[in-house]
């Protein structure tokens, strides 16, 4: 009877005991578990800090997030170099899962109001960008890069906030975003100049304006945007291809207090007007 009562015992200590020993494998290399945090619903919050980042994330989508995170001081490093200057952070990123990207939070409430339609977003004024897991992470077959562009694309949003403050720039920052979200894809899927132009030869759609540009960036519409995304990106592959790959860095060191005109005229010699000319003659757009 006492050895059996002994055995029960230890079976129940074993019990007990597994709950943290899997708690302790799961947590990987460099991350903490903080359980609560303010402003965030739910216990099971975990961060990591890199040496350009902070990020957080709950721990159902931890595994996932880890190489992603993993990869943000690269991103930092290729937007550094892209924009021609480094951003004063540490640059913050809460990563959710498709079905609440944030806006039930108390942290990002105010800021969201409920929108909920985004694979991320940068918080304007701020070193903080939210993103959304969407489907990919429980999508067959695992598109790694789907979620690292994204991260990309917004973090270089916060670059941008640290730069320019005046409204009107905003369908040229989101070009640059756009564009540098190819850095990331595989080769096999990255658009350059010569892609553009088989994608763009030709093309006689309204949108094939800058001024057109401008108005589509508030459309709402996801299958227009995936269109408009490339016409984005091609206007900043044609500056680099035509002005060096420093174009967006002078245009950005002209940004302060000026227009995307004025800055595009200081920069690189040339206005809007003079530039879209061009534009559309590299591309064959009619």
């Amino acid at each position: 009877m006492r050895l059996r009562g002994l055995l029960l015992l230890l079976s129940l200590l074993a019990v007990l005991a597994l709950p943290a020993m899997a708690d302790r494998r799961r947590t990987p290399p460099g991350w903490t578990k903080l359980g609560a945090v303010d402003g965030l619903l739910g216990d099971d919050w975990y961060s990591k800090k890199t040496r350009t980042c902070l990020a957080y994330v709950t721990g159902p989508d931890l595994d996932y997030v880890v190489p992603i995170v993993d990869g943000l001081d690269q991103s930092y490093e290729v937007n550094a170099r892209f924009m021609g200057f480094r951003a004063g952070g540490p640059l913050e990123f809460y990563f959710f899962p498709m079905t609440d990207p944030g806006h039930t939070h108390p942290k990002f409430a105010s800021r969201l109001r409920g929108y909920t339609k985004f694979a991320g977003l940068a918080l304007s004024g701020t070193t903080v960008c939210l993103v959304n897991l969407g489907s990919q992470k429980d999508a067959r077959p695992y598109i790694p890069w789907e979620v690292e562009s994204t991260a990309r694309h917004e973090m270089n949003h916060l670059f941008a906030f640290q730069k320019i403050q005046q409204g009107g720039w905003s369908w040229f920052l989101e070009a640059i975003a756009e564009n540098i979200e190819q850095t990331v894809l595989p080769a096999s899927a990255r658009m350059g100049v010569n892609e553009y132009k088989t994608y763009l030869n030709g093309y006689q759609s309204q949108d094939a304006s800058w001024a057109a540009l401008t108005a589509e960036r508030n459309n709402d519409s996801v299958d227009s945007y995936r269109d408009f995304g490339k016409l984005l990106s091609s206007v900043i592959s044609f500056l680099t291809a035509k002005y060096g790959d420093d174009a967006v860095a002078k245009i950005l060191r002209a940004a302060p207090g000026n227009t995307v005109d004025q800055a595009l005229k200081q920069a690189l010699g040339k206005n809007a007007q003079e530039l879209e000319k061009e534009w559309k003659q590299f591309y064959g757009i009619r």
